[in-house]
């Protein structure tokens, strides 16, 4: 007999997870790192309790199902899952999250601190508040997220999290992504940060993100001993140092409503309404990041910085001539009453509200889906992602990065992972 609420494990009867009681057995080395399925089957409150402690014992493999059952008043410094590989997470619900003590060189997400391995994590639903320590070096490069806080090799899709954080690297939805695709993902809430914030994604290193949108207002202030930036979608791309190896990050059919301010100014901070700053490496792979944000749209009212800024893009550095877009190529748009204070940014083709208010503006200019992956909302008069489709009990799949390099940059390709969540090692 198992110490769960029914269930034996496998994806076709997975343990049944009704209680707190559940979610303890569920994170024991016997079941945690094993590749079993578990399903929630009701709401769980986790006030009056810390779970930090129980997630860190060990990597979870598995399939986790939350069935859009509630996890409300989490309290955590790690996520309700820790370190995650190769494994699916879905439908998870989290509200009135908290996180108030993360490490300076922690990773934290409200579903997981980290996914990578070809993990999967989709359709969850987040809101919370999340505040950062941040005293040594090591702080600039660990990030807190409304979903994760880093992912690598992974995938995600169909999430969403109103977020409240404080934090020197943080993201609406992921801290920071490397070798992952995220799409059909939106965020709102508040981002506050001295070095990199993005409303998607603080830091990007070859990932590819794609339908998406954020409401966030970002903000800085103190300038931190990193070179930062702030952006409706993706805080930083960075092509330097460790990272020489990978190829641009790319952001194809996203947009931004919130506002975008930087008051540090004192060490290289910029901010945009699409992408804040590119760190830049050699004169080819800055042109590749620079050419890899195309048919986005920044709606930001307010895109204002000390120090450097721009509508769409901006950068720490010059760019040079011949590797500044051409908006028209790259079909990026700006909303024509947008208020920009600062240089060194790339700007797109100015759009009045008559336009952008326009579903067929998104549809025949942008080649947004407005079948699978976007409606049409009427209020708003914008386009909103739709709710995630899943068929339980089939397991999802994880395919491999779409090249969406091939024909655009003559020497930089993003690498494909091959990690794949199918067969767990307890459903042989």
């Amino acid at each position: 007999m198992t110490p769960f609420s029914g269930g034996t494990g496998s994806i076709y009867d997975p343990f049944l997870i009704a209680n707190r009681s559940d979610f303890e057995s569920m994170v024991d080395e016997e079941y945690y790192s094993k590749g079993y399925c578990f399903k929630q089957i009701a709401d769980v409150d986790f006030k009056s309790i810390f779970w930090g402690p129980y997630t860190t014992k060990d990597i979870f493999t598995g399939f986790f199902d939350g069935n859009n059952k509630i996890i409300s008043n989490l309290t955590t410094d790690f996520g309700l899952f820790g370190n995650v590989s190769n494994s699916g997470i879905i439908r998870v619900n989290i509200q009135n999250g908290a996180a108030t003590n993360i490490n300076d060189n922690s990773l934290f997400g409200f579903v997981a601190a980290q996914c990578h391995g070809g993990s999967y994590v989709a359709g969850c639903n987040v809101s919370g508040t999340a505040t950062k320590t941040y005293s040594g070096a090591g702080a600039g490069t660990s990030g807190v997220g409304g979903i994760c806080g880093g992912v690598e090799e992974s995938r995600l899709e169909y999430n969403y999290a109103n977020l409240i954080s404080n934090s020197v690297l943080v993201g609406g939805i992921i801290g920071s992504a490397q070798n992952s695709e995220i799409s059909a993902c939106h965020s709102s809430g508040t981002l506050t940060s001295r070095c990199r914030a993005g409303g998607i994604i603080g830091l990007a290193v070859n990932a590819y993100i794609h339908d998406c949108y954020s409401d966030c207002d970002i903000r800085g202030g103190q300038s931190y001993s990193f070179i930062g930036g702030k952006g409706g979608i993706v805080g930083q791309t960075s092509l330097i140092g460790n990272h020489l190896n990978y190829g641009a990050s790319a952001i194809y059919r996203c947009y931004a409503t919130g506002n975008i301010t930087e008051t540090g100014g004192s060490y290289d901070e910029s901010c945009a309404g699409i992408l804040g700053n590119i760190k830049r490496g050699a004169d080819t792979e800055y042109f590749n990041s620079l050419q890899a944000v195309r048919l986005c749209v920044a709606l930001n009212e307010t895109v204002y910085s000390t120090d450097k800024a721009g509508g769409v893009i901006s950068t720490y550095s010059a760019i040079p001539e011949t590797s500044i877009p051409n908006p028209a190529v790259t079909g990026i748009y700006q909303r024509d009453d947008m208020q920009i204070s600062g240089a060194l940014g790339v700007n797109g083709i100015d759009i009045s509200s008559s336009t952008y208010h326009n579903q067929s503006f998104w549809e025949d200019t942008l080649s947004f889906d407005f079948g699978d992956i976007w409606y049409w909302n009427s209020e708003a008069q914008l386009p909103k992602i739709r709710p995630f489709s899943y068929t339980y009990p089939s397991p999802p799949y994880v395919p491999i990065i779409h090249d969406i390099y091939e024909g655009i940059y003559p020497t930089t390709k993003p690498g494909t992972f091959t990690g794949v969540y199918g067969i767990l090692p307890n459903q042989e």
